[in-house]
């Protein structure tokens, strides 16, 4: 981590807004349906070099690709891990159920989104089984901030906690919070070391 002297070095939480056609590709494929690889390719590498500009512009020091190329920040691992499948079935939380017209605010606003609480639940042992897609992201992010001037101080990309994963993609398949957040620990553990 660099250290700054003169300023406060300043970032983000990650996850960035996706444009509305990047997203709708994004959810189609998630839902399994038909794309053009293309068309995809070249919609997310316009989003992330869209994200970085406005982060240079924005005098973010430590960027990030916004987590352009994932459906959402928290169900990506389902299409990099083998063990996924089916619908989780996620307890409607307290403020949701007490307030309906949130509840029906919240609903409009996740229409066509990612899956949230009917993401895919572990069915089987979780397995980090390709890194293809995590290498793209990172290269594609590598090009798009390769040309811009000024660059990052530093960057970084994100990664779903084991925590975060498993209270959106619940188990069916280890019986134990705690071991299924230890099988996820270990798979994104053994990945990041790779």
């Amino acid at each position: 981590m660099k250290r700054s002297e003169q300023r406060i070095l300043t970032t983000h939480v990650g996850s960035l807004p996706r444009p509305p056609t990047l997203r709708d590709l994004l959810v189609r494929q998630d839902r399994g349906e038909a794309i053009d690889s293309h068309v995809l390719a070249r919609e997310a590498e316009a989003a992330v070099r869209h994200v970085v500009k406005k982060q240079l512009e924005a005098g973010v020091d430590i960027g990030n690709d916004g987590e352009q190329p994932r459906v959402g920040f928290s169900t990506y691992p389902a299409r990099r891990m083998s063990g996924f499948g089916g619908e989780s079935k996620r307890r409607t939380p307290r403020d949701i159920a007490d307030h309906p017209d949130y509840a029906a605010r919240l609903a409009r606003q996740r229409a066509g989104g990612a899956r949230i609480n009917d993401a895919p639940q572990a069915v089987a042992e979780v397995t980090y089984t390709d890194l293809g897609e995590a290498v793209a992201e990172c290269e594609l992010f590598e090009r798009c901030t390769h040309t811009e001037q000024p660059r990052f101080v530093e960057s970084f990309m994100t990664a779903a906690s084991p925590g975060v994963i498993a209270t959106i993609m619940l188990d069916a398949y280890y019986g134990s919070h705690a071991r299924y957040v230890r099988a996820l620990a270990r798979e994104m553990r053994a990945k990041s070391t790779s």
